[in-house]
């Protein structure tokens, strides 16, 4: 098995894997231009703009954890801003999900030397083989 820790830099994000270092495969994506994004700030402010995305990213956080706990099959007790979303995702995992083979598990390339880390692989009922979701 091998050792691995992650690297925040300005730069993006690393994988230290065994000594070796991978690029995330999430950092080149980092730097593709989403222009209506950028209309949307500039019509309601920078600071509201970044008010609503850390609220946005921090929902989905906690959404994300729901799932990963539902799939290892951990007990979870949603507040009620979450309940609806966690409910609804515990009820199409309960009714789609086969099988989970792993969660949150980090895949990288020697050859391209990039990294990441998979949600979900598993089988889901009416789909052959295994599948890979990003929550």
């Amino acid at each position: 098995m091998p050792t691995i820790s992650v690297e925040d830099t300005k730069g993006g994000r690393y994988y230290l894997i065994d000594d070796k270092r991978y690029i995330s495969v999430t950092t080149p994506l980092s730097i593709l231009s989403v222009p209506h994004l950028e209309v949307w700030r500039a019509r309601i402010g920078k600071s509201k703009a970044d008010l609503i995305a850390t609220k946005a990213a921090n929902y989905g956080s906690r959404i994300h954890k729901f799932c990963s706990d539902i799939c290892e099959g951990k007990e979870v007790a949603p507040t009620k801003a979450y309940e609806t979303d966690v409910l609804a995702v515990k009820d199409w995992i309960t009714k789609n999900v086969k099988r989970v083979h792993l969660v949150e598990t980090v895949v990288y390339s020697d050859l391209y030397q990039v990294a990441g880390r998979y949600d979900f692989l598993g089988e889901i009922i009416g789909l052959p083989g295994l599948t890979i979701v990003d929550w």
